[in-house]
């Protein structure tokens, strides 16, 4: 049985190259974003994502062009969009199928243009920026989002990427099981929590995990259940001293980390 490892504070660790998208989100910590952004092998601004990357560019030179510039482009500033489409650095290219949000369309385009590259070269994760305020529709998209991405890259298999959504607080992604059985995944606990509050979520997203097994959080689970109407663990927490959380689920659930 695999066991998966994450590290919340490391979406982007070196030994994997990542893609960066930019969502269209005001971002509140321009830091965190830098370090990703500027460390990803393939930087994507998605619409109005693109704004965010021009702002942050024209006070900051040091942040980097976007390689590519997707969307529909309804949320784009022209000015900004004319700017980049002169641009020999950044790829334009508008993508207007309304039946996909511009989030799942923008890692259809990783896909196409990772998928061509040699295997030891392909992208082994990939990270959405985007902060989780605003609307509560665009952001069950972009979880839902996150259930397609073992179709829009199966042109990888059996590696893979992971997809995470990042914002400046926290971090979401899927814990899959294996297929036809519990899959064990392991979660470093951040080396700051005797500084800062962290809030952790164990969420089943459209069934319910019928077995989920945690060590390492405040409140643990022995083969429970997980459903809505039922129980969801929200507004969790890091076991006093842990260092490793691990998770056993027979369905996928969205495990997320905040910070206060």
């Amino acid at each position: 049985m695999s066991h998966p490892s994450w590290n919340p504070e490391s979406p982007c660790p070196p030994a994997l190259r990542c893609a960066v998208l930019l969502l269209n989100q005001t971002v509140v910590s321009k830091g965190r974003l830098s370090e990703l952004w500027g460390s990803a092998a393939l930087r994507v601004a998605v619409d109005g994502g693109a704004n965010h990357a021009f702002d942050i560019r024209a006070s900051d030179s040091s942040f980097s062009k976007p390689h590519w510039v997707t969307g529909d482009f309804d949320s784009v500033r022209p000015e900004v969009l004319k700017q980049y489409e002169g641009d020999d650095d950044v790829r334009v290219e508008k993508t207007p199928d309304q039946d996909y949000t511009d989030f799942t369309k923008a890692l259809m385009k990783v896909a196409e243009i990772t998928g061509t590259w040699k295997e030891e070269d392909r992208i082994g994760r990939v990270v959405a920026f985007v902060e989780n305020g605003g609307r509560l529709d665009q952001i069950m998209a972009n979880v839902e989002t996150l259930f397609s991405c073992e179709d829009i890259f199966k042109n990888y298999r059996p590696r893979l990427p992971e997809v995470l959504l990042v914002s400046s607080g926290g971090t979401a992604w899927l814990l899959r099981p294996k297929k036809g059985s519990s899959d064990r995944h392991v979660i470093r606990v951040p080396s700051d929590t005797s500084k800062k509050s962290y809030y952790v979520g164990l969420i089943p997203i459209g069934e319910p995990a019928k077995t989920v097994t945690t060590t390492g959080l405040k409140w643990n689970l022995d083969k429970g259940e997980l459903a809505f109407g039922k129980l969801v663990s929200t507004s969790n927490a890091f076991g006093e001293g842990a260092k490793l959380v691990t998770v056993e689920t027979d369905v996928s659930l969205v495990f997320t980390v905040e910070t206060s």
